[in-house]
């Protein structure tokens, strides 16, 4: 489904930024998202609230369409890389913002983040009174890879459950394709030489992932029918690891696949396998993400176009007896070339079109194609900015110019910078014979030796 033209409230708070109505229905025992909540729309360009959300194909809507149903906020807050001194605030905090959907991992802060998320939901019901009961927050966890396997997936659901302390999660989510590590201290050597499954946890050899994932899927159907998770999903799945988990499934098709999404990284492949097979996509790194750095940066050397901001700084009148502030106007130093995907020229010069900020324009990029997101930030500020971004659409073309744009400049710097033996070292070189030029916008999981998910 295609996205609707742009709203004309543009300017205007929405609805969702007001402190949300509870009531109190903790007699009912069903154990979902209550409907009267959590509301489906046609389309993330018809949504108006934090709990306007999508549908997911889970076991009971596929089996029965009279049983209630599981809507995913079009909208959640991430927690990724929020520390852990301020993870549980900032997970409050966005309860009070109105956020109902809540995106964690079982890895997340050295495996300490979920216990934070759920200490955060007890205050948001018990104390707080934000939450009239658990059945008006929708709660993502992830499997980790070290579980791979059906009575491992078993016990990693149950340690989450234990540290998010709640008898269900709404969505489970397999977090990884691919193996566990042995260790974390690889060398590049003995990878170059034998190749990155050496160092992989059991001697798990390519052509048993499947396998083992396969496993791992079969624990997490078997949840599902316990009520341990109202819907299961899958993370970092490319099409071929779909097809692959789609020949043993019992439950198909996966609520979601999360996946790094963003005009740099746009896995347009994917996105309309994913339509196809009635998958939602969630976007993570709708920004960029935090694993890149600036040498990565340049790599790409992608054309920046910082936008002028506007200060208030003090400053004494030549009146010593009327002092006041005088505003200034400071213009940010333009920098040749992008550090963030937030001063990428197409998207700044939109998000000036628009009126919009730069981060406004990365969200509804990716909701105007009907994915989910989860962006996080730990400033109330921020939260509220990107709550807004239900108060406009971007048209099929504009998302075309911005998509288009991006992905012409990053072929030419890198065809440059490979011609000119400039920044780009073997491992890139070898990324783009192997996966083509489109896969050096991958700015995620930049540790992992198999992060460009090329096997089976």
């Amino acid at each position: 489904m295609g996205p609707s033209s742009p709203s004309t409230s543009r300017n205007t708070r929405p609805k969702h930024l007001q402190t949300m109505a509870t009531t109190d229905n903790d007699n009912d025992t069903t154990g979902m998202p209550e409907a009267s909540l959590f509301q489906a729309t046609h389309t993330a360009d018809d949504a108006t609230s934090l709990t306007d959300g999508v549908l997911l194909n889970t076991p009971n809507t596929c089996n029965n369409p009279n049983v209630n149903k599981v809507i995913l906020p079009w909208i959640g807050f991430g927690t990724y890389k929020l520390g852990k001194e301020v993870a549980y605030e900032a997970v409050l905090t966005a309860l009070e913002c109105g956020y109902r959907c809540i995106d964690t991992a079982f890895i997340y802060g050295g495996e300490t983040t979920e216990r934070l998320v759920g200490n955060a939901i007890q205050t948001a019901i018990h104390d707080k009174k934000i939450l009239s009961s658990r059945k008006q927050v929708f709660v993502v966890t992830k499997h980790w890879r070290k579980y791979h396997g059906y009575e491992e997936t078993l016990q990693c659901l149950k340690l989450s459950l234990k540290r998010l302390q709640l008898d269900y999660v709404d969505l489970y989510l397999m977090h990884w394709p691919g193996p566990a590590w042995k260790t974390m201290n690889r060398r590049n050597d003995v990878i170059e030489s034998q190749g990155p499954w050496h160092y992989a946890k059991d001697n798990l050899q390519p052509e048993e992932m499947a396998r083992l994932r396969s496993e791992t899927w079969r624990a997490m159907e078997d949840a599902a029918r316990q009520g341990k998770c109202k819907s299961i999903g899958v993370s970092n799945f490319t099409v071929e690891h779909l097809k692959a988990l789609k020949q043993t499934a019992t439950i198909w098709p996966p609520a979601v696949n999360q996946v790094e999404f963003h005009p740099l990284y746009p896995q347009t492949e994917l996105l309309d396998y994913c339509r196809q097979e009635g998958i939602v996509l969630q976007a993570y790194a709708s920004l960029g993400g935090q694993d890149t750095g600036k040498k990565q940066w340049n790599k790409l050397a992608l054309e920046a176009l910082p936008p002028t901001i506007t200060t208030t700084m003090d400053s004494q009148d030549g009146d010593a007896s009327n002092n006041h502030k005088r505003k200034k106007q400071k213009k940010q130093k333009l920098r040749d070339t992008v550090v963030s995907l937030l001063s990428c020229r197409p998207v700044v010069a939109m998000a000036q079109k628009q009126q919009v900020t730069p981060a406004q324009i990365l969200l509804r990029w990716a909701l105007s194609q009907n994915c989910v997101v989860i962006p996080k930030s730990t400033s109330k500020e921020r939260m509220i900015e990107n709550a807004e971004v239900l108060s406009f659409a971007l048209t099929v073309d504009e998302i075309s110019e911005i998509t288009t744009s991006v992905q012409q400049s990053i072929t030419k710097s890198l065809s440059e910078n490979q011609a000119n033996n400039k920044e780009l070292n073997e491992v890139d070189i070898s990324t783009m014979e192997r996966c083509g030029i489109g896969a050096m916008g991958r700015l995620c999981w930049r540790n992992d030796p198999l992060r460009q998910l090329d096997f089976d």
